[in-house]
């Protein structure tokens, strides 16, 4: 499935290297349905601060690509609003 990356080592490292790696998440059902309702916006709210960024990198890069659909750029800003708006939900959650 990921021949591209070239073996095994290079997938962990990969994968283990993104932005996102070093949030805790839960690993399973059981450690999801522990979380207080306390901590539960905070988690979100951290997952969705972590791909503020990684966005707008996206969108800089796919709008300077020669040839790239304007259907590939809506779809990609489309997710660039509704985590911006998840992410102004889950402040006013926390803030009340």
């Amino acid at each position: 499935m990921f021949e591209f990356l070239g073996g095994k080592e290079l997938l962990v490292k990969t994968l283990t290297s993104c932005h996102n790696y070093s949030i805790k998440t839960p690993e399973n059902m059981d450690e999801a349905q522990k979380i207080s309702l306390e901590d539960f916006p905070k988690l979100i709210l951290s997952r969705v601060r972590a791909w503020n960024d990684t966005l707008d990198n996206l969108l800089t890069m796919l709008g300077s690509m020669p040839g790239m659909y304007d259907d590939v750029l809506s779809v990609a800003e489309d997710i660039r609003t509704k985590n911006a708006e998840l992410f102004e939900d889950t402040k006013s959650i926390l803030s009340k």
